[in-house]
């Protein structure tokens, strides 16, 4: 459906067009979400030198599974993972609400 639409007003070049664009955004996603997993991995080490010189290799190794796993399993792993973000932030919230709200 989306490639019709595109074919409708750009013709034959709109699935070069979509996976241009496709690639463009699962690029940028993957570096988005690498520096997110980052920041995230110094926070919970503390910034330890030594715990962070595994994660240039994680974030590769986690490509390569994303791109060979079966979908199903990944979009329940991505759920399921982040069910555990927003209830670890949840938490954290919870715990620091004193400092976020205003005192009444």
């Amino acid at each position: 459906p989306v490639r019709q639409a595109f074919s409708l007003v750009l013709g034959p070049a709109a699935s070069v067009v979509l996976t241009v664009l496709v690639l463009l955004f699962a690029f940028g996603t993957v570096i988005c979400w690498g520096y997110y997993g980052e920041v995230g991995a110094r926070a919970l080490t503390g910034g330890k030198t030594s715990a962070m010189l595994f994660y240039p290799f994680l974030l590769p190794a986690a490509v390569l599974l994303g791109a060979v796993l079966a979908p199903s399993f990944l979009w329940s792993a991505t759920d399921l993972l982040l069910g555990v973000m927003v209830a670890v932030n949840l938490a954290a919230i919870l715990h620091c609400r004193r400092e976020i709200l205003p005192p009444f």
